[in-house]
């Protein structure tokens, strides 16, 4: 069996890319449980239950610590599983911190980004430290992009134990979808001919959004018909620190605040252009990848390995240069989005198959179980 341990089953790019891989090893006859530290999260709708077993620690709240490790060490002794793979780095700590009290498992690291650990508060500055310290005791660290790895290198993770498996884009699923996009066009009150330009992205300081805004205004100067729309949510503080910035660049009702949105397939599509703004730490961005399946062109800021996802599809600029943004925007808009969408698509189908990305990491677990030192 194959344990994927992660905080919780909520709304992000790390926790799908989860429910994508234990679904997807689920399926092809590989015995694989999720454990989540926490309960309810709205992810778990989404975990196939024919093929993969859940499991929760039911852990109460940031402190609530003992009993939840109580409980992990125990599933771990009752289950067996031949691989703990652990993900994002308060639950890899967590795994080789007590990996030397566990009954013989391989232990795997997943590390999702290429943040600046140094840039982040006490806390978290701690937690990376020790993920790369507890490191050596992983038989292996998968990153999620090249960035990622290089990143984990700088922090000290020894080169010979990390690889790169790109995340796990369903096409199938992602893909443009006409009469979705003229419906949720419709919800958001948005005429088919205007020009709409979305990021989807957590709040959060990291994610850039004030570039966004800012590029927004500018570009809504030079085309006063287009309209931005920001998918996500965050803390409430932060939620309205934003607000009050498009407040003052004059946005008001050209900027859609979209929330959280289950139907992301329908998200994507509604765009003319999607965009990520951040001002540093992606490794293999979801949004990215996900919106060019869907068909749609894509504007990007330089970081993690953005540009190579992008490749000539789409355009990338420099972080926190939101003059720069607003002017590739204009110019994809300027061009023939449909024709990139279209090459977009075809890029993440060539390069970023699911199926291969499945073979890959099924090929990867196998080789760990099956080495002379498991």
């Amino acid at each position: 069996m194959v344990f994927l341990l992660i905080r919780a089953l909520s709304v992000g790019g790390a926790e799908r890319q989860v429910v994508e891989l234990a679904n997807g090893l689920g399926r092809r006859g590989i015995a694989v449980g999720i454990v989540t530290l926490y309960d309810n999260g709205p992810l778990e709708q989404a975990v196939d239950g024919r093929h993969v077993r859940r499991f929760s620690l039911a852990k109460r709240g940031r402190w609530d610590m003992a009993l939840p490790v109580l409980r992990l060490v125990r599933l771990i002794y009752r289950e067996r599983p031949a691989i703990l793979y652990a993900f994002l780095p308060a639950q890899t700590a967590l795994a080789g911190f007590l990996y030397p009290v566990l009954p013989p498992c391989r232990l795997v690291f997943g590390l999702r980004s290429s943040l600046d650990y140094r840039r982040t508060d006490w806390l978290q500055r701690t937690v990376y430290a020790l993920e790369a310290r507890l490191a050596r005791r992983a038989a292996l660290v998968i990153a999620n992009s090249e960035a990622g790895r290089q990143s984990a290198i700088a922090r000290g993770i020894a080169p010979g134990r990390l690889v790169v498996i790109g995340n796990l884009i369903d096409t199938d699923h992602f893909a443009p979808d006409p009469e979705r996009r003229g419906r949720q066009r419709a919800a958001w009150g948005i005429a088919a001919t205007v020009p709409l330009i979305g990021m989807a992205a957590r709040f959060d300081p990291m994610k850039g959004h004030g570039t966004f805004l800012q590029a927004a205004s500018l570009l809504h100067r030079r085309l006063p018909a287009a309209r931005f729309v920001l998918i996500g949510s965050g803390p409430a503080d932060h939620a309205a620190a934003l607000a009050a910035s498009a407040d003052r660049l004059g946005l008001g009702a050209s900027l859609i605040w979209a929330g959280e949105c289950r139907d992301m397939v329908a998200a994507y599509v509604a765009l003319d252009l999607a965009t990520l703004a951040s001002d540093e730490g992606e490794g293999f961005p979801n949004a990215v990848a996900e919106a060019m399946a869907c068909g749609v062109p894509v504007v990007a800021t330089d970081t993690g390995d953005t540009a190579h996802l992008i490749g000539a599809t789409g355009l990338v600029v420099r972080p926190r240069d939101p003059a720069a943004l607003a002017e590739a925007w204009a110019a994809l808009l300027a061009a023939d989005p449909a024709r990139l969408g279209a090459e977009a698509r075809q890029r993440i189908a060539r390069e970023f198959d699911l199926g291969a990305g499945l073979d890959h990491n099924l090929r990867t677990l196998t080789a760990l179980v099956d080495s002379p030192s498991a």
